[in-house]
């Protein structure tokens, strides 16, 4: 729940609720408790804010929460691009609420399409939070982004909440790797592997080494030093934070990629978990997702990595975009 700014005098208690746009309640939309009474609104700071007696019980003063909440009025205005920036037409978009109460809770939804600008709004809706998820044929979103209410936000058609959707080009043939699950020694020996075949091979494209001090540790007790670097051999990689991964960069690939921690470093943690764009010395483009574990304690067979791999075999292509129908079978 919200936290909910209270400020108490001898004989109410005055809760403020922004006005906001977002997601949670149970009660229809604006509608306030009968041992409330109605909500006024400060004009000063906009906010909401409704009178409780303290001499009311416990879940009274909750619900009374929980309702001046759901009342709560909500203007969103939002525009969809695709990853060129270009408006996204006739995009269908989906608004949530949802509502809670010590009943539970319960979605409400609601509906609207994106013009030709790419824009659309929600007014005069009422509740806690506001989701909003696009969708169009030929178009993908990662949900992910963050773009829903938040405290900070304030409504402005002149400033839309900006939406990415990417437009898919066409999947073309690739091989996939499908979580290779392999071990990788911990002493500073490299473990090499083939993108193309997902096994492990000394004439592979994907070098891993560890180095952990000290080798002998107590798995879940101890923290130590270690340094891992990933490298394409003949190529480059660059790690991703992208949305969407399926246009590799045509730049930016270095040699190498290393990442170290301190014993005593904050927030100390035994793994590595990366995405990367690989560019390989055959002129192939590809990801690579990597989880590499540093803390076993089985120094006869190192520690464990997990590789997942798409790459596309035609030189010079930059397209990641898989379709499992045209999947390239390892050999």
């Amino acid at each position: 729940m919200p936290a909910v700014p209270v400020s108490a005098n001898k004989s109410t208690t005055s809760i403020s609720i922004a006005k906001t746009t977002g997601v949670a309640s149970t009660t229809a939309p604006g509608s306030i408790s009968p041992i409330i009474g109605s909500p006024t609104r400060n004009p000063t700071n906009g906010q909401v804010e409704v009178k409780i007696n303290p001499k009311l019980p416990d879940s009274d003063k909750m619900q009374m929460i929980l309702d001046a909440q759901n009342g709560r009025q909500i203007d969103y205005y939002g525009k969809v691009v695709d990853q060129y920036g270009v408006p996204v037409a006739g995009a269908k978009i989906r608004g949530v609420i949802v509502t809670s109460s010590f009943a539970g809770s319960s979605n409400q939804n609601y509906f609207t399409e994106t013009d030709g600008n790419g824009q659309f709004k929600f007014n005069n809706l009422h509740g806690p939070n506001f989701g909003v998820v696009p969708s169009k044929d030929g178009y993908e979103y990662n949900e992910r982004q963050t773009t829903n209410w938040s405290d900070d936000y304030k409504p402005d058609p002149a400033k839309p909440m900006i939406m990415t959707m990417y437009k898919l080009q066409g999947a073309e043939p690739m091989v996939h790797v499908n979580r290779l699950n392999s071990r990788v020694p911990y002493d500073g020996t490299s473990a090499t592997f083939d993108l193309f075949t997902g096994k492990q091979s000394d004439a592979g494209d994907l070098k891993i080494t560890l180095l952990r001090n000290p080798l002998q540790i107590k798995r879940g007790k101890d923290h130590f030093e270690w340094n891992v670097k990933i490298e394409i051999e003949g190529g480059g990689l660059v790690e991703s934070r992208d949305a969407y991964t399926y246009m590799a960069p045509e730049n930016g690939y270095q040699p190498a990629f290393e990442f170290s921690q301190a014993k005593d470093a904050p927030n100390w943690t035994p793994e590595l978990a990366g995405v990367f764009y690989v560019h390989t010395s055959k002129g192939t483009y590809g990801l690579i997702k990597v989880d590499v574990f540093s803390d076993s304690d089985r120094p006869d067979v190192g520690t464990g990595i997990i590789l997942e791999a798409w790459v596309n075999p035609t030189p010079g292509s930059r397209n990641l975009e898989f379709d499992p129908a045209q999947q390239v079978r390892p050999q």
